[in-house]
This record gives C-alpha cells, structure tokens and sequence, in this order.
C-alpha cells in the first residue's frame, strides 16, 4: 500500500487528464473551466431533460403569518379557555391521583388487619388444641386410675 501523503503534487497535464476522465465518468462535457461553456453543457443529460412540474391546489399548506387584530382576539381567547380546561384537568387528575393512593393505602391497612386475625386465628387454633390434648391426657389418666382402683 503506497503513502499517499508524501507524494509530490500531479503535473499539470496529468491533473487535466484527471479532470476530463471525471468529467466523463460524471457524463459532463467539455474540458475545463472555460468561460465559453454554456451552463446545460455542464449538467448531466438527465438533469437536462427534467420538466418544471407546477404546484396543483392543495399541493402545498398555507401558513397565515399576517392576521387580522380580530381574528387575534379570537384566538387569544380561544387559548385563554384551552388552558382554563387544562388547569380544570389537572386539577381532576390531581384529585384522582389522591383518591388512588388513599384506596391504595386502605388496602393495604385491610390486607395487614387480615394478616393479624389470621395469625391470631391461628394461635387460638394451637392453643385450643393444646389444651384440647391436655384435656384428653387428663381423661385418659383418670380413667386409667378409675380402673385400677
């Protein structure tokens, strides 16, 4: 691979050559620079031959810069009412943003009381059944006792 950096720059002639290789490779005509070439002997064939295309109806939007003083007032108040619905919608978003997070926390506090009876239901349960087999052990034993004596 050659350094391209350190090499001197092209003759004139091989400059020239460069430039009308590329000129035909880019379908250009003529040779150079020169003042007599008309404008269409430098594009290409294709861009010569383009047609003007017209804009039909519709075909571009239209942007009114320059209104009316009443049309302005219109239009100033028609702002004034959007952004008085806005602040009502915020205001309602608000407000449903409280009532979410107050149902939210009454869940949670349902769901934690829940928790409580069933671990409380539970201890009564083990309890009850303690004091159950205690019972039964008792009747068991006196029984045993009733039948030796």
């Amino acid at each position: 691979m050659a350094d391209t950096g350190n090499r001197a720059p092209p003759a004139p002639n091989d400059a020239q050559a460069a430039e009308l290789k590329m000129r035909r490779a880019l379908g250009l005509h003529g040779t150079g620079h020169g003042k007599n070439q008309s404008h269409t002997a430098q594009q290409r064939p294709e861009q010569a031959r383009q047609r003007h295309r017209f804009v039909q109806d519709g075909g571009v939007p239209v942007v009114v810069l320059n209104h009316r003083a009443d049309d302005s007032a219109v239009l100033k108040e028609r702002i004034s009412e959007l952004e008085r619905q806005l602040d009502t919608e915020r205001a309602q978003h608000a407000g449903t943003r409280r009532s979410l997070h107050d149902a939210q926390a009454t869940v949670q506090a349902m769901e934690t009381r829940r928790v409580h009876t069933d671990l409380a239901h539970q201890e009564a349960l083990t309890q009850e059944r303690r004091a159950l087999a205690t019972a039964q052990q008792a009747l068991n034993e006196a029984l045993a006792e009733a039948a030796q004596a």
